[in-house]
C-alpha cells in the first residue's frame, strides 16, 4: 500500500514567524506590491523566529500579503503570521502562507525563541531539518579541492585546446549563472550518522558567487567542522531546502557521492548548538 505523508504544518515552512497586530486593512507600506483585498499592514509584536535581515523589525509596520483560503482579520486584531518569503524595498512585505490566533503559538516554541533569540531559533530548527535528512554526518578536515573530471572552464589553455576539437560528451556546458561545481575531499574524524563513510569522503559543491548560488556553502583546504553530507540531492529538494538561492548539483556532473547545499549543512566546531547538540542528543 503507499505509504501516506503528512504535509508539513505551517511552522514548518515558515521562514520569518510573528505574532502582529492588524493596523490597516487593504493597504500596503511598498510600492512594488499593490494594496489590495489579501493585503494588510501589520504591527510586529514579537518574533518567533527570523532570517537575519528580518530579525531587527520588532515594533516596526510591515505589509503582509495574505493567503485567499484563510478567514478574514480585522484592524485591532492579534494573530501569528506565518511568512516564507519577502520583498525588501523602501519597506517590507512578506508573503503570509497562513495566520492563527494568537494564543495558539507553541509553547515550546516561544519559549525557545526567547531563550536563544529568533535568529538562532531559526538556525537551530534548520539544522535539525537537515540533520534528519542527512544520509551522512561527519566531522573532520578538508584537505582537497578539485574540479571534477570532464569539467571544462573557459579561459584556460584546457578550454582552448576544446574549441578546436569535438566537445567531448562529459563537457558540461557553460551557462549564465554556472555554479562552478568543485569537489572537496573530506578526512573523516569521526562519523555521527549513516554509514559507509572511508578515510575520506568527497562532497560536491557550487564554487560561484552568483545570486543563485552564493548561500551554498563552499568548502576550502584546512576548513575543519561538522559536515551534514546528502545523496542526490536534486532540484526540488535543495530548493525547498535553500529557498530563493537554490542548488542543483547533478551526480553525473560533479561525480561525487554527496552534496552540502544548506549553509546549516556546514558548521565550525567552536559554533554554539547547531550540529554539536543534535549530535549530542541520545538516539530515540
Amino acid at each position: 500500500m503507499p505509504r501516506h505523508t503528512k504535509p508539513p504544518d505551517a511552522s514548518e515552512q515558515a521562514r520569518f514567524v510573528f505574532k502582529g497586530t492588524v493596523r490597516r486593512l487593504k493597504a500596503s507600506t511598498v510600492r512594488e506590491v499593490p494594496a489590495t483585498d489579501q493585503t494588510a499592514v501589520v504591527r510586529v509584536e514579537d518574533i518567533v523566529h527570523a532570517p537575519e535581515a528580518l530579525s531587527d523589525h520588532l515594533g516596526q509596520d510591515i505589509t503582509v500579503v495574505l493567503p485567499r483560503a484563510r478567514g478574514r482579520l480585522k484592524v485591532g486584531q492579534q494573530a501569528v503570521f506565518y511568512a516564507t518569503g519577502g520583498i525588501f524595498s523602501d519597506a517590507v512585505a512578506v508573503l503570509c502562507t497562513e495566520h492563527r490566533p494568537a494564543e495558539r503559538v507553541p509553547v515550546a516554541m516561544a519559549a525557545a525563541a526567547a531563550r536563544l533569540g529568533p535568529t538562532r531559533q531559526l538556525a537551530n530548527r534548520d539544522a535539525q531539518a537537515r540533520f534528519e535528512h542527512a544520509d551522512l554526518v561527519v566531522s573532520g578536515t578538508v584537505v582537497g579541492i578539485t574540479l571534477p573530471a570532464g569539467r571544462v572552464r573557459r579561459g584556460t589553455r584546457a578550454a582552448a585546446m576544446a574549441a578546436m576539437t569535438t566537445p567531448a560528451p562529459s563537457a558540461t556546458p557553460i551557462s549564465e549563472h554556472d555554479p562552478v561545481i568543485h569537489d572537496a575531499e573530506i578526512a573523516v574524524a569521526a562519523v555521527h550518522k549513516g554509514t559507509g563513510a572511508g578515510a575520506t569522503v568527497r562532497v560536491s559543491f557550487p564554487a560561484s558567487t552568483d545570486v543563485k548560488w552564493y548561500r551554498a556553502p563552499k568548502f576550502h583546504v584546512g576548513q575543519e567542522g561538522f559536515f551534514m553530507l546528502h545523496k542526490d540531492e536534486r532540484t526540488k529538494s535543495a530548493r525547498a531546502a535553500i529557498g530563493a538561492a537554490a542548488v542543483a548539483v547533478s551526480p553525473e556532473v560533479s561525480g561525487a557521492t554527496y552534496t552540502a547545499l544548506h549553509p546549516a549543512d556546514v558548521e565550525p566546531f567552536d559554533a554554539p548548538g547547531g550540529i554539536r547538540d543534535l549530535i549530542a542528543r541520545p538516539t530515540p
